[in-house]
Protein backbone atom coordinates (compact mmCIF):
# COMPACT_ATOMS: atom_id res chain seq x y z
CA UNK A 1 0.00 0.00 0.00
CA UNK A 2 1.33 3.29 -0.95
CA UNK A 3 2.33 6.02 1.55
CA UNK A 4 -1.09 7.91 -0.06
CA UNK A 5 -3.13 5.29 0.70
CA UNK A 6 -1.62 4.94 4.13
CA UNK A 7 -2.47 8.31 5.02
CA UNK A 8 -5.82 8.17 3.46
CA UNK A 9 -6.90 5.37 5.87
CA UNK A 10 -5.46 6.70 9.08
CA UNK A 11 -7.39 9.83 8.19
CA UNK A 12 -10.29 7.79 7.62
CA UNK A 13 -10.38 6.19 10.89
CA UNK A 14 -9.77 8.94 12.59
CA UNK A 15 -12.61 10.54 10.92
CA UNK A 16 -15.31 7.56 11.99
CA UNK A 17 -13.83 7.88 15.39
CA UNK A 18 -14.96 11.11 15.35
CA UNK A 19 -17.92 10.88 14.26
CA UNK A 20 -18.66 7.93 16.24
CA UNK A 21 -17.82 10.97 19.23
CA UNK A 22 -19.81 13.37 18.11
CA UNK A 23 -22.96 11.44 17.62
CA UNK A 24 -22.76 10.68 21.13
CA UNK A 25 -22.52 14.14 21.90
CA UNK A 26 -26.06 13.96 20.55
CA UNK A 27 -26.78 11.92 22.98
CA UNK A 28 -25.60 14.08 26.05
CA UNK A 29 -26.87 17.03 25.13
CA UNK A 30 -25.34 20.38 25.21
CA UNK A 31 -24.98 19.78 28.87
CA UNK A 32 -26.50 22.16 32.20
CA UNK A 33 -27.41 25.31 30.11
CA UNK A 34 -29.66 27.45 30.99
CA UNK A 35 -31.96 29.80 28.36
CA UNK A 36 -33.13 33.35 28.80
CA UNK A 37 -35.24 35.68 26.54
CA UNK A 38 -35.61 39.48 26.43
CA UNK A 39 -34.78 42.70 25.00
CA UNK A 40 -31.16 43.17 24.92
CA UNK A 41 -30.02 46.41 26.88
CA UNK A 42 -26.81 48.09 26.29
CA UNK A 43 -24.79 48.77 29.68
CA UNK A 44 -21.54 49.79 28.02
CA UNK A 45 -20.97 49.84 24.40
CA UNK A 46 -17.77 48.34 22.55
CA UNK A 47 -14.47 49.54 23.06
CA UNK A 48 -10.89 49.63 20.80
CA UNK A 49 -8.78 50.71 23.60
CA UNK A 50 -5.63 51.00 21.26
CA UNK A 51 -7.35 53.28 19.35
CA UNK A 52 -9.75 54.95 21.93
CA UNK A 53 -12.88 54.00 19.95
CA UNK A 54 -16.19 53.49 21.52
CA UNK A 55 -19.28 53.01 19.82
CA UNK A 56 -22.65 52.84 21.57
CA UNK A 57 -22.93 49.18 19.66
CA UNK A 58 -22.69 45.21 21.65
CA UNK A 59 -19.47 45.29 19.15
CA UNK A 60 -16.62 47.01 17.44
CA UNK A 61 -15.01 45.21 14.77
CA UNK A 62 -11.26 46.30 14.10
CA UNK A 63 -10.28 45.13 10.19
CA UNK A 64 -6.61 45.11 9.50
CA UNK A 65 -5.94 45.40 5.52
CA UNK A 66 -2.42 45.40 4.32
CA UNK A 67 -1.69 46.39 0.63
CA UNK A 68 -0.25 43.49 -1.47
CA UNK A 69 0.82 41.84 -5.07
CA UNK A 70 -2.27 39.73 -6.44
CA UNK A 71 -2.86 38.07 -9.75
CA UNK A 72 -6.04 38.63 -11.75
CA UNK A 73 -6.65 37.96 -15.43
CA UNK A 74 -2.98 37.00 -15.81
CA UNK A 75 -1.80 40.31 -15.10
CA UNK A 76 0.11 42.00 -11.87
CA UNK A 77 -2.31 43.88 -9.60
CA UNK A 78 -2.16 45.48 -6.02
CA UNK A 79 -4.72 46.07 -3.53
CA UNK A 80 -5.93 45.68 -0.32
CA UNK A 81 -6.50 42.68 1.81
CA UNK A 82 -7.59 40.93 4.97
CA UNK A 83 -5.35 38.05 4.78
CA UNK A 84 -1.99 37.10 3.42
CA UNK A 85 -1.93 36.66 -0.09
CA UNK A 86 0.67 33.37 -1.38
CA UNK A 87 3.46 35.08 -3.12
CA UNK A 88 2.57 35.60 -6.65
CA UNK A 89 4.39 34.31 -9.65
CA UNK A 90 4.39 36.19 -13.33
CA UNK A 91 5.90 35.16 -16.48
CA UNK A 92 7.33 38.26 -17.79
CA UNK A 93 9.33 38.30 -20.91
CA UNK A 94 9.17 34.84 -20.87
CA UNK A 95 11.51 34.82 -17.79
CA UNK A 96 9.62 33.80 -14.46
CA UNK A 97 9.40 36.47 -11.46
CA UNK A 98 8.36 36.03 -8.11
CA UNK A 99 6.55 39.00 -6.18
CA UNK A 100 6.73 38.07 -2.24
CA UNK A 101 3.86 40.50 -0.09
CA UNK A 102 5.26 40.37 3.59
CA UNK A 103 4.01 39.16 6.23
CA UNK A 104 1.08 41.07 8.67
CA UNK A 105 2.72 42.56 11.51
CA UNK A 106 1.84 40.88 14.46
CA UNK A 107 0.19 44.90 15.69
CA UNK A 108 -2.71 46.32 15.16
CA UNK A 109 -4.25 42.37 14.73
CA UNK A 110 -8.15 42.59 13.49
CA UNK A 111 -10.13 42.16 16.50
CA UNK A 112 -13.84 42.44 17.57
CA UNK A 113 -14.17 44.25 20.63
CA UNK A 114 -17.45 43.71 23.37
CA UNK A 115 -19.28 45.86 25.28
CA UNK A 116 -21.58 45.05 28.38
CA UNK A 117 -24.92 44.01 27.42
CA UNK A 118 -28.15 42.36 29.77
CA UNK A 119 -30.59 40.23 28.42
CA UNK A 120 -34.09 40.83 29.72
CA UNK A 121 -35.17 41.13 33.64
CA UNK A 122 -32.38 38.25 34.28
CA UNK A 123 -29.39 40.99 35.62
CA UNK A 124 -27.51 38.98 33.18
CA UNK A 125 -24.58 39.78 31.34
CA UNK A 126 -24.04 37.95 27.63
CA UNK A 127 -20.26 36.54 26.89
CA UNK A 128 -18.01 37.43 24.70
CA UNK A 129 -18.14 34.39 23.51
CA UNK A 130 -21.68 35.28 22.39
CA UNK A 131 -21.59 38.91 21.82
CA UNK A 132 -18.83 37.89 19.22
CA UNK A 133 -21.59 35.93 17.08
CA UNK A 134 -22.74 39.59 16.47
CA UNK A 135 -19.74 39.90 14.25
CA UNK A 136 -20.70 37.03 11.92
CA UNK A 137 -22.05 38.07 8.16
CA UNK A 138 -25.39 37.47 9.39
CA UNK A 139 -25.33 40.79 10.88
CA UNK A 140 -21.99 42.76 9.72
CA UNK A 141 -21.28 41.84 5.74
CA UNK A 142 -18.29 44.23 4.79
CA UNK A 143 -19.28 43.46 1.42
CA UNK A 144 -23.24 44.67 1.78
CA UNK A 145 -22.33 47.39 4.60
CA UNK A 146 -19.36 49.13 3.11
CA UNK A 147 -19.83 52.37 5.71
CA UNK A 148 -17.28 52.24 7.61
CA UNK A 149 -17.40 54.25 11.62
CA UNK A 150 -15.89 57.51 11.63
CA UNK A 151 -12.81 57.27 13.98
CA UNK A 152 -11.75 60.75 15.26
CA UNK A 153 -12.28 63.53 12.63
CA UNK A 154 -8.57 64.97 13.09
CA UNK A 155 -6.06 64.46 11.01
CA UNK A 156 -3.26 65.44 12.88
CA UNK A 157 -4.20 62.59 15.72
CA UNK A 158 -2.38 60.61 17.52
CA UNK A 159 -0.21 57.92 16.19
CA UNK A 160 -1.34 54.22 17.15
CA UNK A 161 1.17 51.50 15.68
CA UNK A 162 2.78 53.69 14.09
CA UNK A 163 -0.29 54.43 12.20
CA UNK A 164 -1.89 57.89 11.33
CA UNK A 165 -5.80 58.96 11.12
CA UNK A 166 -5.74 60.10 7.29
CA UNK A 167 -9.58 60.79 7.21
CA UNK A 168 -12.34 60.42 9.31
CA UNK A 169 -12.59 56.34 8.70
CA UNK A 170 -9.37 55.19 8.07
CA UNK A 171 -5.82 55.02 9.73
CA UNK A 172 -2.77 54.01 8.04
CA UNK A 173 0.66 54.65 7.59
CA UNK A 174 0.38 56.20 4.25
CA UNK A 175 -0.55 59.91 4.37
CA UNK A 176 -1.09 60.74 1.38
CA UNK A 177 -2.99 57.33 -0.34
CA UNK A 178 0.23 56.59 -2.57
CA UNK A 179 0.72 53.17 -1.28
CA UNK A 180 3.33 50.62 -1.30
CA UNK A 181 3.34 47.02 -0.73
CA UNK A 182 2.98 46.21 3.15
CA UNK A 183 1.21 48.98 4.03
CA UNK A 184 -1.62 49.03 6.29
CA UNK A 185 -5.06 50.09 6.26
CA UNK A 186 -7.28 50.31 9.48
CA UNK A 187 -11.17 50.55 9.71
CA UNK A 188 -13.90 50.00 12.05
CA UNK A 189 -17.73 48.47 11.86
CA UNK A 190 -20.74 47.92 14.20
CA UNK A 191 -24.09 47.14 14.34
CA UNK A 192 -26.91 50.04 15.27
CA UNK A 193 -28.00 49.15 18.35
CA UNK A 194 -31.56 50.10 16.19
CA UNK A 195 -31.50 47.29 14.33
CA UNK A 196 -31.14 44.86 16.69
CA UNK A 197 -34.44 42.92 16.95
CA UNK A 198 -36.76 43.03 19.92
CA UNK A 199 -36.51 40.02 21.36
CA UNK A 200 -33.67 37.20 21.74
CA UNK A 201 -32.69 34.17 23.40
CA UNK A 202 -29.72 33.32 24.90
CA UNK A 203 -28.63 29.95 26.53
CA UNK A 204 -25.19 28.37 27.43
CA UNK A 205 -23.89 28.00 31.31
CA UNK A 206 -24.12 30.81 33.98
CA UNK A 207 -21.34 31.54 36.07
CA UNK A 208 -20.98 34.84 38.31
CA UNK A 209 -23.65 36.70 36.62
CA UNK A 210 -22.70 36.07 32.58
CA UNK A 211 -24.60 33.86 30.33
CA UNK A 212 -22.33 31.63 27.90
CA UNK A 213 -19.21 30.53 29.71
CA UNK A 214 -16.48 30.18 27.77
CA UNK A 215 -15.37 26.14 26.47
CA UNK A 216 -18.86 25.42 26.43
CA UNK A 217 -21.92 25.77 23.96
CA UNK A 218 -23.84 29.48 23.43
CA UNK A 219 -26.40 30.33 21.81
CA UNK A 220 -28.17 33.05 20.60
CA UNK A 221 -31.39 33.33 18.49
CA UNK A 222 -32.99 36.98 17.48
CA UNK A 223 -36.37 35.17 18.42
CA UNK A 224 -38.11 33.51 21.75
CA UNK A 225 -37.34 30.17 21.94
CA UNK A 226 -37.56 27.27 24.33
CA UNK A 227 -34.71 25.63 26.44
CA UNK A 228 -36.08 21.79 24.96
CA UNK A 229 -36.07 22.86 21.38
CA UNK A 230 -32.43 24.31 21.94
CA UNK A 231 -31.19 21.10 23.33
CA UNK A 232 -33.22 19.32 20.05
CA UNK A 233 -32.08 21.19 17.60
CA UNK A 234 -28.29 20.79 19.10
CA UNK A 235 -28.47 16.80 19.32
CA UNK A 236 -29.72 16.59 16.11
CA UNK A 237 -27.15 18.87 14.81
CA UNK A 238 -24.72 16.72 16.21
CA UNK A 239 -25.98 13.51 15.05
CA UNK A 240 -26.69 14.63 11.28
CA UNK A 241 -22.39 15.46 11.90
CA UNK A 242 -21.53 12.59 13.49
CA UNK A 243 -23.47 10.44 10.45
CA UNK A 244 -21.82 12.46 7.64
CA UNK A 245 -18.33 12.31 9.12
CA UNK A 246 -18.75 8.51 9.46
CA UNK A 247 -19.64 8.27 5.92
CA UNK A 248 -17.04 10.16 4.65
CA UNK A 249 -14.63 7.97 6.73
CA UNK A 250 -16.29 4.81 5.29
CA UNK A 251 -15.90 6.13 1.88
CA UNK A 252 -12.04 7.02 2.06
CA UNK A 253 -11.67 3.76 3.52
CA UNK A 254 -12.85 1.77 1.06
CA UNK A 255 -11.38 3.26 -1.44
CA UNK A 256 -7.58 2.36 -0.01
CA UNK A 257 -9.07 -1.19 0.97
CA UNK A 258 -10.40 -1.75 -2.48
CA UNK A 259 -7.05 -2.13 -4.30
CA UNK A 260 -6.16 -4.67 -1.91
CA UNK A 261 -9.39 -7.06 -2.29
CA UNK A 262 -8.49 -7.05 -5.85
CA UNK A 263 -5.20 -8.46 -5.60
CA UNK A 264 -6.38 -11.35 -3.67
Amino acid sequence: MSKKRIVLLIVSALLIIFGIYTMNLSDEGPGDIEAYTGKLTMLEGAEDPDFGIKVDSPILIRKVEMYQYYKFNEKLRKDFFDKHHPQVKMEIFKKERIFKNPAFPSEPKAEVFCGKVKIGDSDLLLSDEILEKFSLKKYVNFETQPEKLEVSGLKNGKKVFDLVPIDDKTYSNSVDGDWDVGDLRVTWYSIDPDDLADVYTAAGIVKDGVIGEKDYAVYIYDREISKDEIVSNSSSNNKTAGIGLIAVGLIGAVICLIPLFKKN
